[in-house]
């Protein structure tokens, strides 16, 4: 299977070509977050920058502090320039995952359908992308799981104060419980598809029932296939449901 090929991943080399090529600085010189696309980050960007109050890079993004501060306080990435040559190498990075079966659903849909329902991919194109988008996020997963920090995005969903404490732990700065409950309470899907920089991201469909209920076929449809590839020795204990 060629990844890069049904990925139209990008192979150019990072530090010369491209957009890095402008961001390479920056991305060394800030502290790092690393997320796989489509696991939460704008979610948690977002509230990160309400409760730090400042902004993270890159400029382009969803926010709901004023865009136009420049005093950065961390760089986020996705780290996904095709997936034999994933660039960034840095293991003090906050790094945030998700149940991958969700992550591919979402991906595909962010990726491929232009942000609309999955059911417009021909079965036979949808069957190659999942097993390739599936092999993207486990390589993914196995650079970044040993780094400094982990945060799980079911894990907000759960008791997002105990989970955002160690994004405060990481940054090293004080951890205040009532102020994480207001800031995430203002950081809901509908305010971040209001401030979302393009149509896809956060598209409007990402909020209605039918992509819930075409993710509930696509989890019956491809659960076996996607946890047969990511659920290996090295990867199968951080999705425990106490992880």
């Amino acid at each position: 299977m060629n990844l890069v090929e049904i990925l139209r991943l990008d192979t150019r080399i990072p530090k010369t070509g491209g957009w890095y090529a402008n961001q390479w600085e920056k991305i060394k010189k800030y502290p790092l977050f690393i997320s796989f696309p489509r696991t939460g980050a704008h979610w948690i960007n977002a509230v990160m920058e309400l409760y730090f109050d400042r902004p993270r890079l890159p400029e382009v993004r969803a926010t709901l502090i004023d865009s136009t501060r420049d005093d950065w306080m961390w760089f986020h990435d996705h780290d996904t320039v095709a997936y034999d040559k994933l660039y960034v190498e840095n293991q003090e990075a906050l790094y945030l995952y998700r149940d991958p079966i969700d992550t591919v659903y979402s991906y595909i849909i962010y990726q491929f359908s232009n942000g609309k329902s999955i059911k417009s991919i021909d079965s036979k194109r949808l069957d190659d992308l999942v097993s390739a988008c599936t092999q993207h996020y486990k390589k993914h997963l196995q650079k970044w799981m040993s780094t400094k920090t982990l945060v799980r995005y079911e894990n907000f969903k759960i008791d997002r104060s105990s989970e955002f404490k160690k994004i405060c732990d990481h940054f090293g700065t004080e951890f205040n419980e009532e102020k994480v409950s207001r800031c995430f309470d203002l950081v809901t899907p509908e305010t971040l598809s209001k401030a979302r920089t393009e149509p896809t991201t956060l598209s409007d469909f990402m909020l209605s029932e039918q992509y819930k209920k075409d993710r509930t076929e696509f989890k019956e449809q491809y659960k076996d296939t996607i946890n047969s590839i990511i659920l290996t020795d090295d990867l199968k204990g951080f999705f425990n449901e106490n992880s």
